[in-house]
């Protein structure tokens, strides 16, 4: 926003942007992703349009690398025209409200007041949201006083620079019928009548350290937790003939490694 504001051109925001990342941070490596794209279809919104939703889509659609290099992405593809881009980000589906504020606020700190449609800017001068109210009843509620997060301005902008790339793998088995999958990852086995709950666990995080591999993670820091698991014998005609296992493993959020201090920093008033 800031190189927006000093009259930055559409390359010179993306490339801080893309500067700015942490290396080793999945929203880094999203940026690589997305620019390979987009420089391939010679920056054509329509060609370009599927492939980064493909590339750029993971589990929940308002994690951090997906939603904001979905943004910075559309205020590349629509040259960072306020009109076009609110329209394209809020028809890019997902995290559609977050893409549209990200895309309003790089292109309306470069162009100002007068980029944004006159009808529009009419439309949110008289703001009737409800937060006010809100705020008001807790207080009485609770006997305290309802305020911001310290550092309000940043702290957002400095986790989603800082995000930890994070992922998940989900493992089916089913011995009765000798396979083994992972349906996110297009992976399918044949397997053994004895394959246990603690075979499945390894496969899940093999697998769930290879997408995040991919997905730019430190390999040397990385942490993963299984966080369900669950098996139970199958009955067919009054003996078992075989077990169900479901294992879900995941990347642990947080910070990439070597910046929790930032975190520190964010919950005082006095830095």
């Amino acid at each position: 926003v800031s190189t927006a504001m000093a009259g930055g051109s559409v390359d010179e925001i993306w490339n801080q942007a893309l500067n700015q990342s942490p290396e080793g941070s999945w929203l880094r490596a999203n940026f690589k992703k997305a620019h390979e794209i987009m420089s391939a279809n010679h920056d054509d919104l329509e060609s370009s349009w599927m492939a980064l939703h493909m590339a750029l889509r993971c589990e929940y659609k308002a994690a951090v690398p997906e939603a904001i290099v979905s943004a910075f992405s559309v205020f590349r593809l629509t040259e960072g025209d306020f009109r076009r881009g609110i329209i394209f980000a809020g028809n890019f589906g997902r995290d559609s409200d977050t893409i549209g504020a990200v895309v309003g606020a790089l292109a309306g700190s470069r162009q100002g007041l007068s980029g944004i449609p006159a009808d529009w800017t009419e439309k949110v001068r008289h703001p009737s949201g409800t937060c006010l109210q809100f705020a008001k009843g807790l207080e009485e509620r609770f006997k305290g006083t309802v305020g911001v997060v310290p550092h309000w301005q940043v702290a957002n902008a400095i986790g989603c620079a800082l995000a930890r790339t994070t992922c998940e793998v989900s493992v089916f088995a089913d011995t009765a019928q000798r396979m083994v999958t992972a349906p996110g990852e297009h992976y399918s086995r044949d397997i053994a009548p004895d394959f246990d709950l603690e075979q499945a666990r390894s496969l899940a995080l093999d697998l769930l350290r290879e997408k995040a591999r991919r997905r730019g993670a430190n390999l040397n820091y990385l942490q993963m937790e299984i966080i369900e698991e669950n098996r139970f014998n199958m009955i067919r005609g009054f003996r078992t003939v075989g077990r169900n296992i479901r294992v879900r493993a995941q990347v642990k959020p947080g910070l990439i490694h070597g910046f929790d201090p930032v975190s520190y920093r964010l919950v005082r008033e006095d830095l």
